[in-house]
């Protein structure tokens, strides 16, 4: 692609959110109760840098087929775990395919000692009856309050301007009664896909609905109550700019809190299994402009395991099934990852590393050869949780490196684990206020004493650097190294640009303009910043630091990460510059949803390139620098870096 036509290619920054946890090194994984609505706190610093969701790769964990004669589907299901026994059961619309909503007369049950299964098979939990006003019965919804179990799900009725929503309850999960309050409420166009939550003290019940009960715009309806029986009249979470009846972009609504936002999910905007996710401070207020990620599911529901482990659902007509993928609460760090050294045996190559997050939090590393990635061994068993952002440096001064860990929240501590040379040891705490949330922490040798200091981009209005110097054991108290640089949505990293043993630090500002500001280290603060270039890293291009040119001084490469995933450099010349406006190294490499990274992975000085695919196939291809342009894309690892988690 001509370079400047690729610069017109400029796009809008859509982000990423973060699942607040404990610091590294401790047992249990902290998630908060959601707060008193209104009250979630603002974290300092966002700004573009929103929060997004994502799902990894979708399994089907049961099949409502099994033991009938036809293939049967489940659609708007439930799960919940038996808060005696620990057993997790499902409940879910279910019918002979193919789909006839208004024959879904019955509801599935299923129970399984985990989400992931194995599922057995249970009678039908409810069926319609008419002497009850229903014609049909949808989307039911379990909670639990004060040791008994509410199932709340839609009475379908020949009026579609008035559905009814109604309530069953159970104290066992198995036999379920239909309370004599129901009809709790009508609504139409078909009123439908109740999901039930605690905000604050009251409850409230988010459901499909439109703008009038005879049609109108696609709403999230909600309402709220104290008892679960009596409910408050209508109100609007949710208004799509579509109108219409049956069907709509609004359907199966389900609202969690996390890190501080409010997530609504609902589909089905594009397709049928188009699940978009936006997010809010106010969970009564959410807008179509506020887009927090897209998952390729129906029905979508997010269940959470004791263990802390997330999971998302799905399910609908011609589906086969009930589905389970891993919800991914990322960081909006987690795009800026400009580059940092993994050698961690010390024979003079990069290496690559995965942290899985999540409960596990389990550390792999695939050693490099010099012409590929050696297997995978996990090299540590708890570190780096949801929402924390790991990165890679020599903090001891050992020749090898080390994995650090940065907690952000209110903690904001910083972990350190170092390497032995085959594995890491266990994670301590060297530093207990560092990187608040929405700051962007980096690592690079400042002071050019030999191991690795940490820095942080504060990327508010203040936009200031802060660092805190490694003395081999610890990171000192964080002082103030720069006073304004780095703004928020720029993607700011450290690397030795003139070559004097001391770690600069450099921003690209992306978007339109594209400029490269840099800033060099004097030992004990960096210098005033100075533009370096001018038009590089367009949009949402990904920037990445490194000596490309084996000449000692770090450059410049920018990863188009489309779909002609053009690889750009500009090599500085320790001066004041990074020479022309950007030379193309590559011309097929990180494709689009690649993470692209950079490393000497065959120990000749050159830095190379890196993308792992973080797909089912979890493949890592390098291409290796010649000094003055990069070679084919060779695969150096074929399943590494499951998607999810963050590989470096």
């Amino acid at each position: 692609m001509n370079r400047a036509v690729h610069g017109l290619l400029v796009a809008v920054l859509i982000v990423v959110s973060s699942l607040g946890s404990a610091g590294t090194g401790v047992a249990a994984l902290d998630v908060p109760a959601p707060p008193e609505a209104g009250t979630a706190p603002q974290a300092p610093g966002l700004a573009a840098e929103l929060p997004t969701v994502s799902a990894g790769t979708f399994f089907r964990v049961y099949d409502p087929s099994v033991g009938e004669t036809q293939r049967w589907y489940y659609n708007d299901h439930t799960m919940i775990r038996d808060v005696a026994t620990g057993t997790w059961h499902v409940y879910a619309i279910t019918h002979p395919e193919p789909a006839n909503p208004l024959d879904e007369k019955n509801f599935g049950h299923a129970t399984a000692p985990s989400p992931s299964g194995p599922w057995t098979k249970r009678p039908f939990a409810l069926t319609a009856d008419p002497a009850a006003g229903e014609s049909h019965i949808w989307a039911p919804h379990v909670i639990y309050d004060n040791g008994r179990y509410y199932m709340f799900y839609a009475a379908g009725t020949p009026d579609h301007a008035a559905y009814r929503m109604h309530l069953a309850t159970s104290t066992d999960l198995n036999t379920w009664v239909r309370s004599s309050a129901n009809p709790l409420f009508t609504d139409g166009f078909d009123g439908r896909d109740p999901m039930v939550t605690k905000v604050g003290t009251q409850w409230v019940m988010y459901y499909t609905a439109t703008r009038t009960p005879q049609g109108g715009n696609h709403q999230v309806a909600y309402r709220t109550s104290t008892d679960l029986t009596h409910w408050s009249g209508k109100q609007v979470a949710f208004e799509h700019p579509r109108a219409g009846t049956v069907g709509g972009p609004t359907e199966s609504p389900f609202v969690v809190w996390r890190g501080g936002w409010w997530y609504l999910f609902i589909c089905c905007d594009s397709d049928y299994k188009d699940t978009r996710v936006y997010r809010s401070r106010d969970p009564f207020r959410f807008s179509v402009n506020d887009l927090a990620g897209r998952i390729h599911t129906h029905a979508a529901e997010v269940v959470t395991e004791p263990s802390g482990t997330t999971w998302v659902t799905g399910a609908g007509w011609g589906q086969g099934g009930l589905f389970l993928a891993p919800l991914r609460w990322s960081s909006p760090l987690a795009g800026v990852f400009t580059g940092s050294s993994a050698d961690f045996t010390g024979d003079g190559r990069d290496d690559v590393v995965t942290f899985t997050h999540g409960p596990l939090a389990d550390v792999y590393v695939a050693v490099s050869t010099g012409s590929g990635f050696s297997g995978s061994s996990k090299w540590h068993d708890f570190f780096s949780l949801d929402g924390e952002t790991p990165l890679t440096g020599d903090f001891d001064g050992d020749g090898k490196d080390d994995i650090v860990t940065f907690t952000h929240g209110s903690g904001a501590d910083v972990y350190v684990a170092l390497s032995t040379g085959t594995g890491f040891a266990v994670a301590r705490k060297w530093h207990d206020f560092f990187s608040l949330n929405g700051e962007v922490p980096a690592v690079g040798d400042v002071n050019g004493d030999a191991k690795d200091d940490i820095v942080t981009f504060t990327r508010n209005d203040l936009a200031d650097v802060y660092v805190a110097l490694s003395t081999g054991t610890g990171f000192t108290a964080s002082a103030k190294w720069h006073d304004y640089f780095g703004l928020s949505g720029e993607s700011p990293g450290v690397a030795d640009v003139n070559g004097d043993g001391r770690s600069d630090i450099v921003t690209f500002t992306q978007g339109a303009n594209a400029d490269v500001y840099v800033a060099l280290s004097t030992g004990t603060g960096f210098t005033t910043s100075t533009k370096w270039h001018d038009f590089f890293a367009v949009g949402l291009e990904s920037p990445r630091l490194g000596d490309f040119n084996g000449d000692g001084a770090a450059d410049i490469a920018t990863f188009t990460n489309n779909g002609d995933g053009d690889v750009y450099v500009a090599l500085s010349n320790r001066t004041g510059r990074f020479t022309d406006t950007g030379t193309k190294w590559h011309d097929f490499f990180a494709l689009t949803t690649e993470f692209p990274y950079v490393g000497d992975f065959d120990d000749d000085g050159r830095t190379d390139l890196v993308t792992f695919t973080h797909n089912a196939g979890a493949d890592v291809y390098t291409a290796l620098s010649t000094g003055s342009g990069f070679g084919p894309g060779v695969r150096w690892h074929d399943y590494f870096g499951l998607p999810g988690e963050t590989s470096l």
